[in-house]
Formats: structure tokens, C-alpha cells, sequence
């Protein structure tokens, strides 16, 4: 993503020095769909570490790795096309440039197909020596074991593995020849800063352990160890057509009070879902930050972690061996020490107004804290005002919760938005095609999460749950040709099995809503 999506000049620098992204734009998103020799020779590989042996030793450390490949370019570039997805997470980067936001790619189930990204390269690439740097994190491949509700394991209901990614760089040269870089186990790996990451619980990352310039080429891994050919997920690779998901807007905290002796709270003035970006001044190396999420406070002022707990894990024993006994998320920071430090979690994100920022030496001002609202990078197709306040007030809220559910659920809370569950999308069909242009366009989650084997022209369902009952049908859906909508993370929904498909036109989509419930 860009940092001027940002949209907060104050961090600009900063977060230019942090995620570095430099805009790469994504090739075509037809254009090589049909391609058969695009993985030619290229082999999923991973750090070759094992799995953890029982459920408790899930919960040790367990870096996030990093790999590496140096190539040489020596003749003059027509074209450079790059093809990667790593699992669960992966964050890719070319001499130095980072070319994604580190939440890529969405959830599909992987032993059905995986989806990949492919990024236009051509103005990266240099002459002479280049080197190619990813890093993954855990997302929803590797899960911790927790037993959501005290008894459903999400390991035992997903495909699951070590991480692991596949690439293919592919160079044309001025004179007509070719070159390709692919993964396989000349590449080099290492274990990186991040220690921990659960979308769940947190993300513990060590700076102390980060490879001084590691993704830059003139780098020396000479120390690493040749990466491992890893075991497939076993999914056919498809392109990826669904929005990535970026910032449309940061904002800084509204305030910051010190609740106890050196415990601070931030109050970020909204709920939302997505991360918090830390400016946390010069420190002594070693010295560990900790930073606790929550939608509400409890009386004396602290956070209430029990309003982000995930799977009502809230007492010992319930969350399965090794898990917390309040599976509550917290991100922790430990500082590599001198300059000033910025600290923004790279593969996890939270719902919460609150962070409680614990183990800082210096009082933070609310200019050191910058909400980052996650959402798929929708564009938008227009505006509405009108000349009532409250109207315009409701349709913000509104609008901003299509938005931060990034084409999910919108009636869910933001630590419940997960997955691209799609279910929510036959219900908001309507009120979303309007204003935002990827319902309309057709390229939106729903089109790249299914794999279809029949076409509907016309889909009717009921469906029924405790909050909402409403009848859709989608006129002119291109189930077959278009993609049909995928299943939610605790099963599918019903309107999820018919492959429901916003269509160009607003009036391909007739939405009943027979009831309105609480969480609306």
C-alpha cells in the first residue's frame, strides 16, 4: 500500500521508514489467469522446522521466517512480472521495496485452492545484482490450537501447515530471451524478529532479532540455511481478483491518560477493526512494551480485555493445553535499543477502541498513537449528503462499517471479522453497490473466493438466524463464470452455497429485508 493512504502526515515519515511500501501495482487481473506455465519450476518451500509434537508446545516461540534469493539481471529489462502468494501470511519485498501489506492473501480453503498475487515489477529490477525477500507469517494456515467455546479446534477444521510460500519472477529482456526466478531450495532462510503471531492472541516481535538489512541485496546470508521443500496445501492455484486489504484512513488518538504508574491509555474515539502504529521514542535495548486491545474500560480505568477475547476463552483449562486462560490479544514489543523505534504488528490485527500500553518509559502523547482501520481496498463510486445532520450521521456509521467488514459480514463486531465470510454479502448487496464500485464491478471477494461447477441465473433462499431473516435474489448471476460466494469460518451460510454475485448493474439485485435485528 501507499502511505499516503494513510492519510495523517504526521506518521508519514515514520511509516515510510516502517512498511516501505513503494506502490507496485498489480498486473491485469485477467491477463494471466489462463496461463499454465506460470509455476513452471517453481516448488512451495518452507524453513523446514517440524510441527509441534502436542498442543501445548504450540504456544512456545516460534519466529516468523524469513527467506531471501539473489539473482542477476545483465541485460537490459522489457518487462518483469512477479507471481507469489506465501501461507498463511507473507509480506515480499525486491531490493529493499516492499510490495505488499503484510495481510495477504485472504482466506480460501487451502486444499481447494489458494490464491495468488501477481505484481508488475519492471521499474524494480536493476541491473547487476537483485535480491528477492519474503516473510511469513502464521495467518490462518498454521493456527494456534485454541478450543474456541471450550471445544472447537480450528486446526481440526482447516488445512493447516508450516508456512510456506511459491513464487515465480519472470524477466523479459529487450532482446527477445528470457529469464525466470523461482522458488525452490537454493533459496536461503532464517528466523526473523517476529517470535510469535496469532491473529487471536498478538504478536510478540523482538527487534533485538532482526537481521540488520536483510531484504536489501548487498546483504550477507551467507549464515542462513538453504530453504526446504515444503509439503503443498494441496488447493489449485488461482489468481487473486478480490481487493487487497490497506488503509483508507489513519487518525491519531484522542486522548491518553495514565491509569497507573506507568500504564497508559489510549483511546482511539471509535471501535474499528485493524492495527495501532506506535511511535515509542529512543530506549535501552531489551526493554519490552506491551500493548493491550479492548472495546470498553473497566472502572478503574484499564482496559477491559474481556471485550476482545476470542472464543469466549475467559477461564483455565477452557482454551485446550497451553492456551491463556483469557485468550485476549496483546502485542508485545522488546527494542533493539538507541534510535527512535516505531512498533506496528505485521501479521495480526484487533477490534478495540482502547490500547493500554504497558512497560514505556516516557509518557506518550496522543500524536504517538495512530489507529490503522483495515479494510478491503475498495474505491470509492461516489457520495451522498443531505441536509439533515442525523441522516448524514447514520450514513456515515453505515458506511463505515461496509467498509471496515472489507465485503464480510457488516452485522459483526470488528474482533469477530476474521475471514472473508461473504455470507453477509446477499443481505447488504444493495446498500452496498452504490457507493462502493467493487460490489459493482464485479471484483470484489465474492468473485475470487468460489470455484464453481454449474451456473444459477436465479438464486432464492431463505435464510434465518437469531438476529435477521431476508430473502435474496440475484438476478443474472454468473455463477459458473463469476465465482460463488465461500462459507464462513463455523460453517457456511446459506446464502453462501448459491453463489450469489453482486452484478455491474444495481438493479441485477432485489434484496427483501424482512426484519431487522439488533446487531443492524
Amino acid at each position: 500500500m501507499k502511505v499516503e493512504q494513510i492519510g495523517w502526515t504526521l506518521f508519514g515519515p515514520v511509516l515510510a521508514a516502517l512498511v516501505g511500501c513503494v506502490g507496485v501495482s498489480p498486473v491485469d487481473r485477467g491477463s494471466l489467469s489462463g496461463a499454465a506455465d506460470i509455476w513452471s519450476g517453481a516448488q512451495w518451500i518452507g524453513d523446514g522446522r517440524p510441527q509441534p509434537t502436542n498442543d501445548a508446545a504450540f504456544y512456545a516461540d516460534d519466529p516468523a521466517p524469513l527467506f531471501r534469493k539473489r539473482f542477476v539481471v545483465a541485460k537490459t529489462v522489457r518487462s518483469a512480472t512477479l507471481s507469489i502468494v506465501g501461507l498463511g501470511f507473507y509480506e515480499a519485498s525486491l531490493n529493499g521495496e516492499t510490495l505488499n501489506w503484510g495481510l495477504l492473501p485472504p482466506w480460501t480453503p487451502y486444499g481447494k485452492r489458494v490464491l495468488y498475487d501477481t505484481y508488475d515489477v519492471t521499474q524494480t529490477v536493476k541491473p547487476g545484482v537483485n535480491a528477492l525477500a519474503v516473510e511469513l507469517g502464521n495467518g490462518w494456515y498454521n493456527p494456534l490450537p485454541l478450543r474456541m467455546w471450550g471445544r472447537f479446534n480450528l486446526r481440526e477444521a482447516l488445512t493447516v501447515g508450516r508456512p510456506c510460500l511459491i513464487a515465480c519472477l519472470r524477466i523479459a529482456y529487450a532482446d527477445g530471451t528470457r529469464q525466470t526466478v523461482v522458488s525452490d531450495a537454493s533459496w536461503r532462510t532464517a528466523p526473523g524478529p517476529i517470535v510469535r503471531n496469532s491473529l487471536y492472541l498478538g504478536e510478540t516481535c523482538d527487534a533485538r532479532l532482526e537481521p540488520e538489512g536483510w531484504a536489501q541485496t548487498e546483504f550477507d546470508d551467507s549464515g542462513w540455511t538453504s530453504a526446504r521443500v515444503a509439503p503443498e496445501p494441496g488447493g489449485v492455484l488461482q489468481l487473486r481478483r478480490a481487493p487487497g486489504v490497506g488503509v483508507r484512513a489513519g487518525w491519531p488518538a484522542t486522548g491518553i491518560r495514565e491509569v497507573k504508574p506507568g500504564v497508559y491509555v489510549a483511546d482511539m474515539g471509535r471501535n474499528f477493526a485493524g492495527q495501532a502504529c506506535f511511535r515509542l521514542g529512543a530506549g535501552a535495548a531489551g526493554e519490552r512494551i506491551a500493548f493491550r486491545y479492548g472495546e470498553l474500560l473497566n472502572k478503574d480505568g484499564t482496559v477491559n480485555s474481556l471485550t476482545a477475547v476470542c472464543g469466549q476463552i475467559k477461564r483455565a483449562g477452557m482454551g485446550g493445553p497451553g492456551a491463556p486462560d483469557v485468550a485476549s490479544p496483546c502485542d508485545i514489543f522488546v527494542r533493539r535499543g538507541g534510535a527512535e523505534e516505531v512498533f506496528r504488528p505485521g501479521f495480526t490485527w484487533h477490534g478495540f477502541r482502547y490500547v493500554q500500553i504497558e512497560g514505556l518509559k516516557r509518557r506518550p502523547g496522543p500524536g504517538d498513537v495512530l489507529a490503522l482501520p483495515l479494510s478491503a481496498e475498495i474505491a470509492d463510486a461516489g457520495t451522498w449528503r443531505c441536509s439533515s445532520p442525523l441522516f448524514n450521521r447514520i450514513h456515515e456509521v453505515c458506511r463505515n462499517k461496509i467498509q471496515r467488514a472489507g465485503g464480510c459480514d457488516p452485522r459483526g463486531f470488528p474482533a469477530k471479522i476474521r475471514v472473508w465470510r461473504q455470507g453477509g454479502a446477499g443481505v447488504t448487496g444493495r446498500t452496498g453497490i452504490r457507493p462502493l464500485s467493487s460490489f459493482g464491478a464485479g471484483s470484489g471477494p465474492c468473485r475470487s473466493v468460489g470455484n464453481p461447477t454449474e451456473r444459477h441465473r436465479n438464486a432464492r433462499r431463505r435464510t434465518d438466524d437469531r438476529h435477521l431473516r431476508y430473502e435474496v435474489s440475484a438476478r443474472g448471476a454468473e455463477y459458473g463464470r463469476n465465482g460463488r460466494v465461500g462459507g464462513t469460518a463455523g460453517g457456511a451460510s446459506r446464502v453462501s452455497e448459491l453463489g450469489f454475485h453482486a452484478r455491474q448493474r444495481s438493479d441485477d439485485i432485489v434484496g427483501n429485508v424482512e426484519g431487522v435485528g439488533q446487531h443492524v
